[in-house]
């Protein structure tokens, strides 16, 4: 776990939404992706960890048969820091349970050694600067099921 900003960065917003904005957060989603339910996932506890939470990490929240947990280990590096996840939602959608949603907070505080995008379209120019370095094209096969969700850190 990463070690948590005081009242910036995407987990602690994130779990501000989480905390005292669940109905807003939860409104946003199903806005952007038709679903039925959404279900969020608990941490486990670490009483070694300064918040004693454990977040979930690589894919450990799909069943052990599922096929992108299978595939997981072909590209994703096993060795070192392992990704691990702000939160995890799963969502009821007519074909079936929808994993990928990655939410970005516009207007964050600026600080030293980060810049946060205030809008949706200044974060939309730094995610192509982003695809455009890694080489990945604008549509590929998963396209339609990676959602983003842009939220204010502040609303009003």
């Amino acid at each position: 776990m990463a070690e948590m900003g005081p009242g910036y960065g995407s987990e602690a917003h994130l779990l501000r939404y989480l905390g005292r904005h669940q109905n807003l957060l939860n409104s946003e989603i199903l806005d952007l992706i038709p679903a039925a339910s959404i279900r969020w996932l608990d941490f486990g506890f670490d009483r070694n960890k300064k918040w004693s939470d454990t977040e979930i990490v690589r894919l450990d929240f799909l069943p052990e048969e599922a096929p992108a947990r299978q595939q997981w280990s072909s590209v994703w590096p096993m060795s070192g820091t392992p990704i691990n996840w702000d939160a995890v939602a799963e969502l009821q959608t007519e074909h079936g349970p929808e994993w990928l949603l990655v939410i970005y907070f516009c207007g964050d505080q600026d600080g030293p050694g980060r810049s946060c995008p205030a809008t949706p379209a200044m974060w939309e120019e730094a995610l192509s600067m982003q695809a455009r370095h890694l080489g990945l094209p604008s549509q590929h096969p998963l396209s339609d099921r990676i959602h983003r969700l842009f939220l204010e850190v502040c609303p009003n």
